[in-house]
């Protein structure tokens, strides 16, 4: 098996997601790796629901580790070459969207109408929120990205 470089790998992909975490206390391992999985598996649903027939291989690959900092790019791996750029980026932005608006439902106590119907979708939310779970000034942020912005 050809092991293929991170730069290689962001270079076939002109969109892509980046999780940054920021914590002040440690992050225990199962935590930050299912921050990780959680995403990866929420955007797998995504595509497979919006996007019948479409499928994706998301691959995270961590950036940046520093005091207080985790950052993460994720290729999508979508599968459809006819998708360009600008509809690339589309899916990512209406991902991030959505995630962002899940989490201030679940954040406020409601439970989004029509979703989080099965274990496997509770225990991805579950493991996307442990990492900042326990530091009160913890945070996390998804982004869209265009690999045309980035610097190899």
């Amino acid at each position: 098996m050809e092991l293929v470089s991170y730069s290689a790998l962001m270079g076939e992909q002109s969109a892509f997601l980046t999780l940054k975490i920021d914590t002040e206390q440690p992050v225990e391992l199962r935590d930050f790796v299912g921050a990780f999985t959680s995403l990866g598996n929420e955007f797998e649903r995504y595509v497979r629901d919006a996007y019948p027939g479409t499928a994706a291989d998301p691959k995270m690959f961590v950036r940046e580790v520093r005091y207080g900092c985790i950052e993460a790019d994720m290729i999508t791996g979508i599968a459809v070459a006819a998708l360009n750029h600008m509809e690339q980026i589309l899916i990512l932005e209406d991902f991030v969207r959505r995630w962002g608006e899940r989490f201030g439902l679940l954040r406020a106590g409601h439970v989004p109408p029509d979703q989080l119907n099965t274990s496997a979708e509770l225990k991805d939310w579950a493991d996307a929120a442990k990492s900042i779970a326990s530091d009160p000034v913890a945070s996390h942020r998804i982004t869209a990205n265009s690999a045309l912005c980035v610097k190899h």
